[in-house]
């Protein structure tokens, strides 16, 4: 989240799929129009039938990526008020899924080998879905 260097749909869409365990093709069919404000200045995220309310960090991504929000479809660009895909491209592309497969393939792994040494390889075993052999060697 915090690396500038990373383009702001990658690191916004990579927030909603560790954060919050967003498949990546639901991520790409978010709209503008899925990111509220209140007059509290909360920011929640349509999602579905739920509303997630969102940490300061993660908000203040979205709401960057929500300024560059991208015409649903060729007709959309002669009338700017219509909804937009959040992330470029919408689900039809899938940049922002090969953009987010080579950076949380690292995220995901560093969270991996934090959360091993804090568990018991049987539990991490279980927890996973990976061999005890494999769980005990990230345990140690």
């Amino acid at each position: 989240m915090h690396d500038t260097t990373l383009p702001t749909p990658v690191r916004a869409g990579g927030a909603l799929v560790l954060l919050y365990g967003l498949p990546v093709s639901r991520v790409t069919a978010l709209r503008h129009d899925d990111i509220h404000t209140d007059t509290k200045r909360r920011t929640w995220l349509q999602f579905g039938g739920h509303r997630l309310r969102l940490p300061p960090a993660v908000a203040t991504l979205l709401l960057a990526q929500q300024k560059h929000a991208v015409g649903a479809s060729e007709i959309a660009r002669a009338h700017p008020g219509d909804t937009a895909w959040l992330f470029p491209g919408g689900p039809a592309s899938d940049a922002l899924y090969r953009a987010l497969r080579t950076h949380l393939r690292r995220a995901r792994s560093a969270a991996l080998a934090a959360l091993a040494p804090d568990r018991p390889a049987a539990v991490l075993a279980d927890l996973l879905d990976i061999n005890i052999n494999t769980a005990i060697t990230w345990s140690t």
